[in-house]
């Protein structure tokens, strides 16, 4: 087996963990209805956590080409990229309704906004590891500045329409990344 297969497998299956932990936590929330008053902010940021980890999952078929040797420091920074995605798609969303407390919109501010800082801080480190391998300059991605600072804006926000705002532009900025990711592929 290549390096970079024994790279990609460790690193998907913690990919696969946040995906699958982000639908079942929507699947849960659905299924508490009834229960749970639900606010659609985490739905949309769910959503777009989702996108990331896909677009980050199609990059590593690109990467097997670009990178002939792996060392320890390369996998130690994807992993931390990695580890950014989890942790924002653990802290999104309550996987069960007790976990929620019967509220989405305490759980978001309570827990959920915290995976903002998460997909800022995985935006950040990404800029100069798809420059370097994929040649994006960060020059050339002004979506990733938009992902970067209005996940910090969400972060903050005390203001229920600031909220909405900078999640708009974080979601409506990763479908841009994934729709430049899809026509640089040619789907």
């Amino acid at each position: 087996m290549h390096s970079f297969e024994w790279v990609e497998s460790a690193l998907g299956v913690i990919i696969a963990l946040s995906m699958t932990r982000l639908v079942l936590s929507i699947a849960n929330m659905f299924i508490a209805r009834r229960q749970v008053r639900l606010d659609w902010v985490p739905f949309v940021w769910s959503v777009t956590i989702f996108l990331l980890l896909l677009e980050l999952s199609w990059n590593f078929v690109h990467l097997g080409a670009q990178v002939k040797v792996w060392n320890f420091s390369m996998f130690l920074m994807l992993l931390v990229l990695v580890f950014n995605l989890f942790f924002a798609a653990v802290l999104i969303l309550p996987n069960t309704e007790a976990q929620s407390g019967g509220d989405l919109r305490d759980w978001y501010d309570l827990n959920g906004r915290w995976s903002t800082l998460f997909i800022a801080f995985y935006t950040l480190l990404t800029e100069p590891f798809y420059w370097r391998f994929l040649n994006v300059s960060p020059i050339q991605n002004f979506a990733a500045i938009v992902i970067i600072c209005f996940s910090i804006v969400a972060f903050f926000a005390k203001s229920r329409p600031v909220l909405l705002s900078a999640t708009i532009l974080v979601s409506l900025s990763v479908g841009e990344l994934v729709v430049q990711m899809a026509l640089r592929n040619q789907l």
